[in-house]
């Protein structure tokens, strides 16, 4: 009898998450929207990351670690690809033409310095995400994971950078 009242009550919780994510998708405006969308559309492949990750720890992890490790990859391509849209803004106000195509004509009124950007942003380049992520790491806000700044910092012959091996697994 209790695990029927567990069902009942997940199935409650999950009607009122979806209940809430509707007020909340019916609160944005259409661009919000439109961002909203394309960032739900966007998928990692999972046995692309499973294979990642195995290769990284040299063993098997169940689908939990690789769910986890998909949404904070999902994450970070945002921040980074946010961060580029910023550099490439900042490349447009600089004056630098971001398309071979030609530019549409100007209309006769002055606009906004944003809908100017925006009319002359063509799509994110090798550059933009270079200097994206060179801004990303000279902020800290990785803290220096992933970096491999240990890898540059040896202290000795470069052996202490690694843990040793104790032929345990770390995911069961």
């Amino acid at each position: 009898m209790a695990l029927e009242d567990v069902g009942a009550r997940t199935q409650e919780q999950k009607q009122e998450e979806i209940r809430l994510r509707a007020m909340l998708v019916e609160a944005f405006d259409p661009e919000q929207y439109s961002r909203y969308e394309h960032w739900r559309a966007m998928k990692l492949t999972e046995s692309v990351v499973k294979r990642v990750v195995n290769a990284t720890v040299s063993q098997s992890v169940p689908g939990m670690v690789t769910t986890a490790v998909k949404a904070v990859t999902k994450l970070f391509s945002g921040d980074i690809i946010e961060l580029a849209r910023q550099v490439q803004g900042e490349y447009i106000r600089a004056g630098e033409s971001q398309s071979d195509l030609p530019t549409p004509p100007r209309s006769g009124a002055e606009g906004d310095a944003e809908e100017d950007v925006e009319l002359h942003r063509g799509p994110l380049r090798p550059e933009h995400l270079r200097e994206a992520w060179r801004r990303y790491r000279l902020a800290g806000e990785s803290r220096g994971v992933g970096m491999q700044q240990l890898w540059h910092h040896q202290k000795q012959d470069g052996v202490e950078r690694f843990s040793t091996k104790t032929g345990k697994r770390m995911f069961k």
